[in-house]
């Protein structure tokens, strides 16, 4: 319950009691972040649904865009920004790079990174949004997407970045945990399904981590909190891709 607790404190806005001293790490709570993802999902899902009695369907949508960021107090967003300033500027330099990264300012692409996100997330999801269990695997997977980077790739982040603590600890068990219960919250979709999303999600990962590692040498918080957004308009991309074969 206690490692349940850290993964709720960390990925949501829901306060839990700190961290005592001598507790194990962050990445002991890893099996933990799909599970705390399905739950903001099963929120986010819930307040959609008595929305969509009174509103628009495309306004109501908006809920299931804009909840899981408001719920994770902006965690990933503010990730995003920070990955589009630092990956998508002219400097070829890693430790610009990271220097960019690490700047408190949005730039012009960290807006229109996160801009566009925020769009394609709301066009995607207004075509698929009765599909419960679609949600909450989304959801879900965005949240394992993190811990499956930092599984394999080496953090180049500052001592005092959020990445630290977590990125390299991992024990297998803990990211095998996280891929079956995401793998679960697909499993009512069908075999078909899953298996795409599997393949899918595997290639996602394969293809950051290689720009990540040409780009920077490895992962920071950012990069993870970014991953975990895209990886929302990656599987709802799939989906659509999926619908039209």
């Amino acid at each position: 319950m206690n490692k349940f607790l850290r993964a709720v404190g960390f990925l949501t806005v829901v306060p839990v009691p700190p961290a005592e001293a001598g507790e194990p790490p962050l990445a002991s709570s890893a099996a933990y972040f799909p599970l705390v993802g399905a739950c903001i999902g099963l929120v986010c899902y819930l307040a959609f649904w008595m929305a969509s009695s009174f509103l628009p369907a495309r306004a109501a949508v908006l809920i299931l865009v804009f909840g899981p960021v408001v719920l994770s107090g902006g965690l990933h967003a503010d990730g995003l920004a920070d990955f589009c300033d630092g990956f998508f500027s002219s400097r070829s330099d890693r430790e610009e790079v990271l220097r960019i990264m690490k700047d408190s300012r949005i730039g012009v692409m960290g807006a229109l990174g996160t801009v566009f996100v925020i769009l394609a997330k709301w066009e995607l999801l207004v075509p698929v949004s009765r599909y419960f269990f679609l949600f909450l695997f989304l959801t879900a997977a965005s949240r394992t997407v993190p811990v499956i980077l930092a599984s394999y790739l080496p953090y180049v982040g500052g001592p005092q970045g959020l990445g630290n603590g977590f990125v390299g600890q991992i024990a297998r068990k803990d990211l095998a945990i996280a891929l079956a219960v995401t793998l679960a919250f697909a499993l009512p979709l069908g075999i078909y399904f899953t298996v795409i999303h599997a393949a899918a999600l595997a290639f996602y990962c394969l293809l950051l981590g290689w720009a990540a590692r040409k780009r920077i040498g490895g992962v920071t918080g950012d990069v993870l909190g970014a991953a975990s957004e895209i990886s929302e308009v990656w599987i709802l991309g799939v989906t659509a891709w999926m619908a039209v074969l």
